[in-house]
C-alpha cells in the first residue's frame, strides 16, 4: 500500500488481482502458494534427504487448514467414490499431458484440502492418464457423473 492509495483502494486493487488470477489459475495466489507448498513436501519426503520434517510440515500443514476452514471430513462415509467425467479432460501445463476420459469410469476421492470443495463438489480423480501421483486430477461436480452399483 503505498502513501496515496487508501485503505479501501488497496483492497480493491488486492480484490481484482485475486480475481484476475483465480480466473486464469482456478485458484487464488495464496492457494496456489499452499499447494505449491504441499506439493513439494510430499514429494520430499518420499526422499531419503526428508527424514522426518516433511511429514511433520505436512501435519502441521493440514492442523493449519482445520483452523482456518474448519474441520474437512465430509458428513458420510463417501470415499469410495466412482465417477464417469462428462467429456474428455486434459490439464494444460502438465508434462506428459495428464487427461481422464468421459468413455472411462474412475474411483475418485473427495478433494477435502481445496477451500470449498463441498460447496463445488470437487474430486481428485485416481488413475488419469500420465498423473505421477503427486498432483491429481481435480474436478467440479459439473465435469463429472457419480457412478452408482446399479449403474
Amino acid at each position: 500500500m503505498s502513501d496515496w492509495e487508501s485503505n479501501d483502494e488497496y483492497i480493491e486493487r488486492m480484490l481484482e488481482e485475486e480475481e484476475k488470477h483465480l480466473h486464469e489459475h482456478g485458484m487464488t495466489r495464496y492457494e496456489q502458494c499452499w499447494d505449491a507448498l504441499h506439493s513439494a513436501m510430499s514429494k520430499q519426503s518420499k526422499t531419503i534427504h526428508g527424514w522426518n520434517w516433511p511429514d511433520e510440515v505436512l501435519q502441521r500443514m493440514e492442523d493449519i487448514e482445520n483452523e482456518v476452514c474448519g474441520g474437512t471430513e465430509p458428513d458420510e462415509d463417501v470415499w469410495d467414490l466412482r465417477v464417469k467425467p462428462n467429456g474428455n479432460h486434459s490439464y494444460a501445463g502438465t508434462y506428459p499431458v495428464m487427461r481422464v476420459s468421459g468413455d472411462k469410469i474412475y474411483n475418485a476421492t473427495y478433494a477435502t484440502n481445496q477451500p470449498h470443495w463441498k460447496e463445488l463438489g470437487l474430486v481428485f480423480i485416481d488413475g488419469a492418464e500420465n498423473d505421477s501421483g503427486d498432483i491429481g486430477f481435480l474436478l467440479m461436480a459439473e465435469d463429472y457423473t457419480i457412478i452408482t452399483e446399479e449403474e
